[in-house]
């Protein structure tokens, strides 16, 4: 379009230059939202010191769009850094206080402090610790109104809080709102550590009151989408949307190098909880079959920080020697290393509960046309590797498998073919997840919700 009719609000607590995932959400939604008829106003925090900050997601935005930074105030991140303190004060006493002949299990002191402790954090999370900052983003929205025509409401989340933002403004001003969910709000909350089981309650309250409220919800899984509409069987199921997370083809990357080594790439964190080491056995495996001249050229690099347990667990596989363990890099240099590799890994586990959750690293992998392993449940993740036709999916401990799919690929390294997936990809398959496309979905509901037409 050649002019800018409408304005959308559009409020995310995560944005660049903050180093998180739901920054690239939003900063390609507001990247592209212009060709499509709307002028994206973002309200977003303050840049923080204390989190990773990756000013390469920055540098994508066009120039001249209008980014509106309020102060936070986190009762959350205080108590944590005074709770730090105080936990390291507790372990102290407890060393002083107790006999030399005593066992070393916790004193009464030590285990209350630390329950108080746990007790004090959850309800400073419920339903998250961002929750302060609805206040502060109401009274800045309200200054927006005075000063622009907004049309409409878009806040995406986690922190789910954020919706709150959206709800207010819509009972003030009568303007549509929409909200975005990055992340499944109560569906995992049996992943939380919970002392008072009637927070969930709270939180399952605050969902409802989000969902019935807004005019759409927009999920970022056919999955998510379908929990949703089960649970919420009462509302009219065309409020409820798919748009999935995406890649941009338009992010400058340079793709002139590769490893001299055969290298399988991992970027971002492991979570112990999903079981998602699989693959170091798996790998160490398929290692002892191979000469050791062949082991030599080979490395497997995890970017990303936090990834103590899985460093624990390469000592203890013999691993060191071929697993490199690499500090958090801004996004645009983890899309080069992914790019120069010859093989993409993405770990979930192969639990059900995750199979409706699709990693961001799977579209950054598609943009980057190396072929994918992807140790999965089954279901959505690895039903967008199969539909792209741009990789493997494993379902299960399938040790035999992984070992065939690692030779596969290493072989054609060593008669160096490089492996490109989108030889065999439906063109239109591939689109589905490109970031142009998916805003210009964004832009149909958003213009539905304004017209309070079907976004069918």
């Amino acid at each position: 379009m050649d002019a800018i009719k409408r304005t959308v609000l559009f409020v995310s607590y995560a944005f660049p230059p903050l180093g998180a995932a739901g920054s690239l959400r939003a900063g390609r939604f507001s990247k592209y939202l212009p060709e499509f008829g709307w002028e994206p106003l973002i309200l977003t925090i303050k840049e923080r010191p204390d989190v990773y900050q990756d000013y390469s997601l920055l540098h994508e935005l066009p120039d001249g769009i209008r980014i509106i930074r309020t102060s936070i105030f986190d009762p959350f991140l205080l108590w944590e850094r005074g709770g730090v303190t105080a936990r390291r004060n507790a372990n102290n006493i407890h060393s002083l206080i107790r006999p030399k002949a005593a066992s070393h299990s916790p004193t009464f002191f030590y285990r209350y402090a630390k329950i108080l402790d746990n007790l004090i954090r959850q309800i400073l999370s419920t339903p998250d610790h961002q929750l302060s900052w609805v206040p502060l983003a109401v009274l800045r929205s309200i200054r927006l109104f005075r000063n622009y025509r907004i049309d409409l409401v878009l806040t995406t989340s986690p922190p789910h809080s954020a919706h709150f933002i959206g709800l207010i403004l819509k009972r003030i001003y009568r303007v549509p709102w929409i909200a975005d969910f990055r992340d499944p709000w109560t569906e995992r909350l049996d992943l939380k550590d919970v002392i008072l089981p009637f927070t969930n309650n709270i939180e399952r309250l605050c969902e409802r009151c989000i969902i019935s409220g807004a005019d759409r919800v927009i999920l970022n899984t056919h999955r998510n989408r379908e929990s949703v509409l089960l649970r919420y069987a009462s509302q009219n199921p065309d409020k409820f949307v798919t748009i999935h997370n995406g890649f941009d083809e338009k992010t400058n990357i340079s793709t002139a190098s590769t490893y001299n080594k055969f290298t399988i790439a991992y970027t971002g964190t492991f979570y112990p909880k999903s079981g998602q080491y699989f693959f170091f056995h798996a790998f160490a495996r398929w290692l002892k079959t191979l000469e050791h001249a062949s082991r030599s050229n080979i490395q497997m690099l995890v970017v990303g920080d936090d990834n103590k347990a899985a460093q624990e667990l390469v000592d203890t596989l013999e691993l060191g020697d071929v697993v490199v363990f690499l500090p958090r890099v801004e996004h645009r240099k983890a899309l080069e290393i992914a790019y120069a590799s010859h093989l993409l890994l993405v770990c979930l586990g192969f639990d059900q509960k995750n199979a409706g959750w699709v990693p961001i690293k799977i579209y950054d992998y598609l943009l980057c046309k190396r072929p994918i392993l992807g140790l999965l449940p089954d279901g959505e993740a690895a039903g967008i590797i199969r539909d792209t036709q741009s990789g493997y999916v494993i379902t299960d401990e399938n040790y035999a498998e992984a070992s065939r799919i690692l030779n596969s690929e290493h072989e054609k390294w060593l008669r160096g073919i490089r492996s490109m997936p989108e030889q065999g990809w439906v063109s239109d398959s591939r689109r589905t997840y490109s970031a142009e496309f998916l805003t210009s979905k964004l832009a149909h509901v958003m213009e539905s919700a304004l017209r309070g037409t079907s976004c069918r």
